[in-house]
């Protein structure tokens, strides 16, 4: 049955951040601007008002994508331009009224970096970047808590939601992790690792706008993809002393990615590659870079059955402009096995 809709902006709070008075809305449903992630919280404050349902919308200009929340009350979630039209229509309307019918199910577009996943960027100091890597982490269905320490911001009772953020994506690594152990006993943290990284996908993995394709301060090696690293073909294992030992200096770790922070010219780095594969192998090496970086590997490695080899990579950056950053990324390939690293430098100021 159709109720009036009014918005949240003509009762003193467009955010819908406190709770209102008993009365203020009566069976109404409400428009509220979202502005922060206090989304289940909004709700709350209008059902104290009396509201019958809740219609939350983005700020303009924002990525903030919507969110299927467990709602105090019935509520929908819309995006920015959609909030934009609704606010202009209501605004130039009197009488309005608004239902809520059954929705329909329908395919989205998948591998879009969240706007609130933690990204790396030129500022980090040490010789490895983060993140390591991408994992699935918005509109997870997830265990939860019945009895919530706050009450307002979530639903309590419920045995299941759908929550998003590094607690989703993380125990989707760890899962992933302890299925290549079981698998793999012998390997070490660090296989487990390069395993994961260096099978990891960028094909059609975007940034939060949806078009612009992903680099490794976004998702790191990419988008986990645990049918590949289940068998990568070769992994960079790295001594936990190792990390002590090159501190000042951790570019040259046996690492499945490559960061160099303050890049000069040139650089000389090796990583020790240890075959997966109980026979002989030969691997095919390739680069991807920008036209002003340069990197040098050598064209083919042969790895004996379980055995490893060394190889040097020489990055040349004397073309890219101080304080620059480039991203670039490394392939090796044998058979039907193919890894890749990801390399980034940030050109040291002049």
């Amino acid at each position: 049955m159709a109720t009036d809709f009014v918005l949240a902006k003509d009762y003193g709070d467009e955010l819908c951040l406190n709770p209102f008075p008993a009365g203020t809305f009566a069976g109404k449903v409400v428009g509220c601007k979202r502005g922060n992630n206090a989304r289940v919280n909004k709700g709350y404050n209008v059902l104290q008002g009396g509201a019958a349902g809740m219609v939350l919308y983005n700020a303009t200009g924002t990525a903030q994508g919507v969110s299927p929340d467990s709602h105090y009350l019935p509520a929908i979630h819309i995006d920015g331009p959609e909030g934009d039209r609704l606010v202009s229509y209501v605004e130039s309307r009197t009488g309005i009224k608004a239902t809520f019918t059954a929705g329909k199910a329908k395919k989205t577009q998948g591998d879009v970096t969240a706007y609130f996943s933690s990204r790396g960027g030129p500022d980090q100091t040490y010789g490895i970047s983060k993140p390591d890597i991408g994992a699935p982490g918005v509109t997870i269905l997830a265990g939860n808590t019945e009895e919530p320490l706050d009450t307002t911001s979530q639903k309590p009772g419920e045995l299941f939601t759908v929550m998003q953020g590094t607690s989703m994506a993380s125990p989707h690594i760890a899962g992933a992790g302890a299925l290549l152990k079981q698998l793999n006993p012998a390997w070490t943290p660090g296989q487990i690792k390069s395993a994961l990284m260096t099978t990891a996908t960028t094909k059609k993995v975007f940034k939060e706008d949806g078009s612009t394709a992903v680099d490794s301060f976004d998702v790191g090696s990419g988008r986990v993809d645990l049918q590949k690293a289940i068998k990568p073909g070769i992994t960079f294992d790295v001594a936990g002393d190792d990390f002590m030992t090159h501190k000042n200096d951790l570019w040259n770790v046996n690492y499945p990615s490559i960061y160099i922070p303050a890049m000069g010219n040139t650089i000389t780095v090796s990583r020790t590659a240890h075959s997966e594969i109980a026979k002989n192998s030969k691997w095919k090496l390739s680069v991807q870079a920008p036209a002003d970086l340069s990197i040098t590997v050598p064209g083919t490695l042969e790895i004996p059955a379980n055995g490893d080899v060394s190889f040097e990579i020489t990055i040349n950056a004397a073309g890219v402009p101080s304080g620059a950053v480039r991203h670039a990324t490394i392939f090796m390939k044998s058979g039907s096995s193919q890894v890749h690293l990801p390399v980034t430098i940030v050109k040291a100021s002049s």
